[in-house]
């Protein structure tokens, strides 16, 4: 059972950061372009890395699902 929690845990954490890094990459950019006085995280920020965190995770524990 742990098994079956855990790798797709690991693999939602890795969408996670996955997104988190190309959104800060994108403001990273858009900070280079525009010349802001700062680059802003807001909550919107995380909520859309936690997107991926759930289509990591779904897709492994799917796909351990699917050879049970």
């Amino acid at each position: 059972m742990k098994k079956n929690i855990l790798e797709p845990g690991k693999a939602g954490l890795g969408g996670f950061l996955l997104f988190l890094a190309v959104i800060m990459f994108t403001k990273l950019i858009g900070y280079w372009v525009t010349g802001a006085e700062s680059i802003d995280i807001t909550f919107t920020d995380i909520l859309l890395g936690f997107i991926g965190f759930i289509l990591m995770f779904l897709m492994k524990f799917l796909e351990k699902f699917k050879k049970i």
